[in-house]
Protein backbone atom coordinates (compact mmCIF):
# COMPACT_ATOMS: atom_id res chain seq x y z
CA UNK A 1 0.00 0.00 0.00
CA UNK A 2 2.95 2.22 1.12
CA UNK A 3 4.51 1.55 -2.15
CA UNK A 4 1.24 2.32 -4.39
CA UNK A 5 0.91 5.87 -2.37
CA UNK A 6 4.35 6.52 -3.51
CA UNK A 7 3.86 5.87 -7.49
CA UNK A 8 0.96 8.26 -7.11
CA UNK A 9 2.66 11.00 -5.63
CA UNK A 10 5.52 10.81 -7.50
CA UNK A 11 3.24 10.39 -10.56
CA UNK A 12 1.54 13.72 -9.26
CA UNK A 13 4.76 15.44 -8.81
CA UNK A 14 6.07 14.44 -11.90
CA UNK A 15 3.15 15.89 -14.07
CA UNK A 16 2.56 19.38 -11.72
CA UNK A 17 4.01 21.36 -14.41
CA UNK A 18 1.46 19.96 -17.12
CA UNK A 19 -1.25 20.45 -14.93
CA UNK A 20 -1.62 24.27 -16.01
CA UNK A 21 -3.97 24.58 -18.23
CA UNK A 22 -5.68 27.52 -20.14
CA UNK A 23 -8.92 28.17 -17.90
CA UNK A 24 -5.81 28.44 -15.20
CA UNK A 25 -3.97 30.93 -16.86
CA UNK A 26 -7.25 33.10 -17.48
CA UNK A 27 -8.48 32.67 -13.71
CA UNK A 28 -4.74 33.60 -13.01
CA UNK A 29 -4.97 37.02 -14.91
CA UNK A 30 -8.19 38.06 -15.10
CA UNK A 31 -8.56 39.54 -12.12
CA UNK A 32 -5.68 41.20 -12.28
CA UNK A 33 -5.55 45.07 -11.83
CA UNK A 34 -6.02 46.99 -15.43
CA UNK A 35 -5.90 43.44 -17.12
CA UNK A 36 -8.92 43.65 -19.71
CA UNK A 37 -10.80 40.51 -19.35
CA UNK A 38 -14.34 39.45 -22.03
CA UNK A 39 -15.97 36.15 -22.31
CA UNK A 40 -18.25 35.70 -24.75
CA UNK A 41 -20.83 32.70 -24.53
CA UNK A 42 -23.15 30.85 -26.65
CA UNK A 43 -26.28 33.84 -25.72
CA UNK A 44 -23.64 36.32 -26.85
CA UNK A 45 -21.87 34.92 -29.56
CA UNK A 46 -22.26 36.17 -33.14
CA UNK A 47 -24.53 33.61 -35.27
CA UNK A 48 -22.07 33.26 -37.83
CA UNK A 49 -19.45 32.09 -34.85
CA UNK A 50 -22.92 30.45 -33.48
CA UNK A 51 -22.98 28.48 -36.94
CA UNK A 52 -19.47 26.85 -37.05
CA UNK A 53 -19.84 25.76 -33.57
CA UNK A 54 -17.64 28.37 -31.26
CA UNK A 55 -19.27 28.13 -27.92
CA UNK A 56 -17.14 30.48 -25.98
CA UNK A 57 -14.80 32.97 -26.73
CA UNK A 58 -12.39 34.28 -24.00
CA UNK A 59 -10.07 37.35 -24.37
CA UNK A 60 -7.17 38.87 -22.35
CA UNK A 61 -5.36 42.09 -22.52
CA UNK A 62 -2.86 43.44 -21.25
CA UNK A 63 -2.26 46.60 -22.67
CA UNK A 64 -2.90 49.31 -19.97
CA UNK A 65 -1.69 46.77 -17.15
CA UNK A 66 1.70 47.46 -15.50
CA UNK A 67 5.16 45.65 -16.65
CA UNK A 68 5.36 43.42 -13.68
CA UNK A 69 2.14 41.84 -14.71
CA UNK A 70 3.28 41.49 -18.35
CA UNK A 71 6.01 39.70 -16.97
CA UNK A 72 4.76 37.49 -14.98
CA UNK A 73 1.95 36.21 -17.87
CA UNK A 74 5.23 36.02 -20.38
CA UNK A 75 6.58 33.78 -17.89
CA UNK A 76 4.06 31.92 -17.41
CA UNK A 77 2.97 31.56 -20.77
CA UNK A 78 6.73 30.20 -22.00
CA UNK A 79 7.00 28.03 -19.03
CA UNK A 80 3.51 25.99 -20.51
CA UNK A 81 3.32 22.44 -21.47
CA UNK A 82 0.63 21.35 -24.08
CA UNK A 83 0.37 17.76 -23.59
CA UNK A 84 -3.44 18.05 -25.14
CA UNK A 85 -2.31 20.67 -27.51
CA UNK A 86 -1.37 20.54 -31.43
CA UNK A 87 1.05 23.77 -32.24
CA UNK A 88 -0.45 25.13 -35.46
CA UNK A 89 1.93 28.43 -35.79
CA UNK A 90 4.59 30.53 -33.94
CA UNK A 91 5.99 34.16 -35.15
CA UNK A 92 8.79 35.84 -33.58
CA UNK A 93 9.22 38.98 -34.71
CA UNK A 94 11.07 41.91 -33.33
CA UNK A 95 10.06 41.29 -29.65
CA UNK A 96 6.31 40.01 -30.66
CA UNK A 97 5.74 36.45 -30.05
CA UNK A 98 2.52 34.83 -31.69
CA UNK A 99 2.37 31.30 -30.70
CA UNK A 100 -1.65 28.76 -31.66
CA UNK A 101 -2.76 26.29 -30.13
CA UNK A 102 -5.18 23.79 -30.95
CA UNK A 103 -7.03 20.88 -29.21
CA UNK A 104 -8.63 18.24 -31.26
CA UNK A 105 -11.82 16.16 -30.58
CA UNK A 106 -12.37 13.64 -33.56
CA UNK A 107 -12.88 15.53 -36.82
CA UNK A 108 -13.62 18.60 -34.38
CA UNK A 109 -11.20 21.25 -33.15
CA UNK A 110 -12.61 21.60 -29.23
CA UNK A 111 -10.21 24.75 -28.53
CA UNK A 112 -8.17 27.26 -30.22
CA UNK A 113 -5.77 29.48 -28.43
CA UNK A 114 -3.38 32.27 -29.42
CA UNK A 115 -1.14 33.68 -27.33
CA UNK A 116 0.50 36.75 -27.62
CA UNK A 117 3.51 37.54 -25.48
CA UNK A 118 6.16 40.58 -25.85
CA UNK A 119 5.46 44.23 -24.91
CA UNK A 120 1.67 44.12 -25.75
CA UNK A 121 0.80 40.31 -24.67
CA UNK A 122 -2.59 38.62 -25.08
CA UNK A 123 -4.59 35.77 -24.69
CA UNK A 124 -8.08 34.92 -27.41
CA UNK A 125 -9.30 31.74 -27.08
CA UNK A 126 -11.91 29.88 -28.82
CA UNK A 127 -14.11 26.59 -27.28
CA UNK A 128 -16.36 24.95 -28.97
CA UNK A 129 -16.68 22.54 -31.91
CA UNK A 130 -15.62 23.57 -34.88
CA UNK A 131 -15.07 21.22 -37.85
CA UNK A 132 -11.42 20.89 -39.07
CA UNK A 133 -12.26 21.53 -42.41
CA UNK A 134 -13.82 24.81 -41.85
CA UNK A 135 -11.37 25.70 -39.52
CA UNK A 136 -8.87 25.02 -42.17
CA UNK A 137 -10.09 27.07 -45.08
CA UNK A 138 -10.95 30.19 -42.57
CA UNK A 139 -7.37 30.60 -41.32
CA UNK A 140 -5.66 29.51 -44.91
CA UNK A 141 -7.86 32.68 -45.90
CA UNK A 142 -6.89 34.55 -43.14
CA UNK A 143 -3.29 34.06 -43.53
CA UNK A 144 -3.48 35.12 -47.03
CA UNK A 145 -4.33 38.78 -45.59
CA UNK A 146 -1.91 38.35 -42.64
CA UNK A 147 1.06 41.27 -42.60
CA UNK A 148 2.93 42.33 -39.97
CA UNK A 149 5.85 45.24 -40.16
CA UNK A 150 6.95 43.21 -43.90
CA UNK A 151 6.71 39.93 -43.15
CA UNK A 152 3.39 38.44 -45.37
CA UNK A 153 2.26 34.81 -44.43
Amino acid sequence: MKKLTFICLAFMIATAGYGQNINSIVNKFKNESKVTYVSLNEELMPAELKAKGVERIDILLFDDCDTAVKEKYNQTVSTLKFTQFKNLLNLKNEGLNISIYFKEAGEKVSELVLFMTGDEPKLIRGVGAVNKAELDEALSGSMKEFSLDGITL
